[in-house]
């Protein structure tokens, strides 16, 4: 939150009191990013904010919509390129990326966390693993395979290789 609004404050191209116009940090961020990525005049922030927040377009989704579809029309009015319209359109696909990337990044830490406490609560209570018949994990054991199978499709996308140990139960 204190990272956003310094960035805000530091961004001479934004307008603050624009941005101070949405109710959650969330919005606000995904607002400031957007009219960086369409290039909204700074003097037609604060209109914008007002507007999309009237209209009752509060989800992030909705805020990049609105602010996309009034960068499209203000630039249509100046006879807006197709090509200028497709490097908008990549813009904001890899904005979307970018934002995706960082919300899967948190999860996977968060994750992280979590299983640390299992681990930690398993061997304070002192479990061994042929115990754990005794404890429903079918659920825990399908979502970690589903998620190693997901971490080996985009293994070709990361700087390591994950390599999976499989148990034989003989």
């Amino acid at each position: 939150m204190i990272q956003e609004a310094l960035a805000t404050i530091q961004d001479e191209t934004i307008d603050r009191e624009a941005v101070e116009e949405f109710p959650t940090t969330k919005q606000a961020s995904t607002f400031r990013k957007a009219v960086k990525v369409y290039d909204v005049p700074k003097n037609k922030q604060k209109e914008l904010a007002k507007s999309i927040i009237k209209e009752g377009r509060d989800s992030t989704r909705e805020v990049k919509e609105a602010i996309k579809e009034k960068a499209l029309e203000d630039k249509k009015s100046k006879a807006l390129t197709v090509r200028d319209k497709k490097k908008i359109e990549e813009d904001m696909e890899l904005n979307n990326l970018i934002e995706l990337i960082e919300s899967t990044d948190r999860l996977i830490n968060k994750s992280n966390c979590l299983f640390s406490d299992l681990i930690n609560k398993v061997e304070e209570l002192e479990i061994i693993p042929e115990s754990f018949g005794n404890i429903n994990t079918m659920s825990l054991n399908m979502h970690f395979k589903m998620l190693l199978d997901s971490i080996e499709r985009f293994e070709s996308y990361l700087s390591f290789t994950v390599t999976v140990k499989e148990k034989n139960n003989d």
